[in-house]
């Protein structure tokens, strides 16, 4: 095995059967996984393990783990294969396009500002460990719901602000002063990173 390669996991439900996602995962973080996403299809999930420590039996154990915690594993196919190390760094920039949201908004990392479309308010957010980089259903949903209202110098309280991505548009908006709060202070930190981007005073 070349130290190069990551080993992916991917477990999928076959047709008719539905996994229960919830169970799924706690089952497989007790695995300890370098990290996990669901399948483009929705159908399953991909999990990733060190070369280091992963083990050809470990898919056997997942399996006979699940299925004592009532999953019906006939139902599940479970697949392994090798994943060439890349330059993470940079390949994940690839995910992050400009998404414009509703009809007056613009959402993109700082390193499409060049595209920006000068119709819509632009939101430029440096993704990091935040939630609300602006792909999320909840985020897009609060946004469309804040382009019904006229925020133009109301005062403003983020709750979780996470990202900042939601005070950072009603400022953009007309609002007039916006207090963004959350418990973790990593957060906090990249929410200020998205107010300069934004060149919004403290």
């Amino acid at each position: 095995m070349r130290n190069k390669n990551w080993i992916a996991v991917t477990l999928s439900s076959l047709p008719g059967y539905r996994i229960n996602e919830e169970l799924l995962w706690q089952v497989l973080a007790l695995f300890e996984p370098l990290g996990a996403v669901e399948s483009s299809d929705g159908n399953g999930v991909i999990v990733y393990f060190s070369p280091d420590t992963y083990e050809p039996e470990l898919p056997n154990k997942i399996l006979a783990l699940l299925q004592s915690t009532g999953i019906e594993t006939r139902h599940i196919s479970i697949t392994v294969s090798e994943l060439e190390n890349q330059n993470w760094n940079e390949n994940w920039r690839q995910y992050f396009v400009p998404t414009p949201v509703g009809t007056k908004y613009l959402i993109l990392p700082p390193w499409e500002e060049a595209k920006i479309d000068r119709s819509r308010i632009p939101i430029i957010i440096e993704p990091g460990m935040a939630f609300g980089t602006g792909t999320h259903a909840t985020t897009q949903l609060c946004l469309h719901a804040m382009e019904a209202i006229d925020l133009r110098d109301l005062t403003i309280l983020d709750v979780g602000t996470g990202s900042g991505i939601l005070g950072i548009a009603a400022i953009l908006a007309g609002a007039r002063w916006c207090l963004g709060i959350d418990i973790d202070p990593d957060i906090l930190e990249n929410a200020k990173i998205n107010r300069n981007y934004n060149k919004i005073p403290p």
